[in-house]
């Protein structure tokens, strides 16, 4: 599927994002914090793959054992996290532009951990269930994942965006950025074809001014 609108978008916000390292690493979100903590409880062979600004990937390495690997459609974001995680010279990570095919490439049962934070959801339907296939088989058994999505928008809010409507509960903004607007009892079902829920809860985003759902998984054995 084209996300080439969707790369330009995040190219040019990654480009003008400002280089403030934080001299905390936290997101300032408790619970999301607490689902970091979660995934550092086991070894740390972690992927993330639409990793955006780097953040959780960079919480997950500070001061841990492992080998982190981010994978990214944007181009701008590669550059802007490769400089992050150098700030704090960890040195034991790989940053890589691409999307779906490059997952592909990666090994079968090769990691303890997955972050997919806000890019599952922003998929084309068939790209996200592929992507949860893949996330399935990169896996060790019983391996987490910590997955956030966007909050099930409203009829109204829908039409207050003017968001179009590309195929049923899937819809494109004026951005570039598309959104596969399910509720969360339908995400927890198709989830549960290959992952455990161990806990999912709605989460405030301070910056951005709305909620996220987050949902902590692990792999059935």
């Amino acid at each position: 599927m084209d996300y080439k609108d969707t790369k330009t978008f995040w190219d040019a916000v990654f480009k003008a994002h400002p280089f403030n390292p934080p001299k905390n690493l936290s997101t300032g979100i408790k619970p999301l914090d607490d689902a970091v903590d979660w995934l550092k409880k086991s070894p740390q062979n972690v992927l993330d793959f639409g990793f955006g600004s780097g953040l959780l990937l960079l919480m997950s390495a500070k001061d841990t054992q492992g080998f982190f690997h981010g994978i990214d459609i944007s181009l701008e974001a590669c550059t802007f996290a490769k400089k992050l995680f150098a700030h704090y010279q960890i040195k034991n990570a790989r940053f890589e532009t691409g999307s779906l095919d490059q997952l592909k490439k990666a090994k079968t049962n090769h990691y303890d951990s997955v972050i997919l934070s806000n890019v599952i959801d922003n998929l084309w339907p068939e790209d996200a269930l592929a992507l949860l296939d893949e996330v399935k088989r990169i896996l060790k058994d019983q391996g987490k994942v910590l997955l956030k999505l966007n909050d099930h928008l409203s009829d109204d809010t829908i039409k207050q965006q003017s968001l179009i409507l590309k195929q049923k509960d899937f819809y494109l903004d004026d951005q570039g950025i598309y959104l596969w607007n399910l509720p969360t009892e339908t995400w927890l079902k198709t989830l549960d074809k290959t992952f455990d829920c161990l806990k999912q809860e709605r989460i405030f985003i301070p910056k951005a001014n709305q909620y996220n759902r987050l949902f902590l998984l692990k792999k059935k054995i």
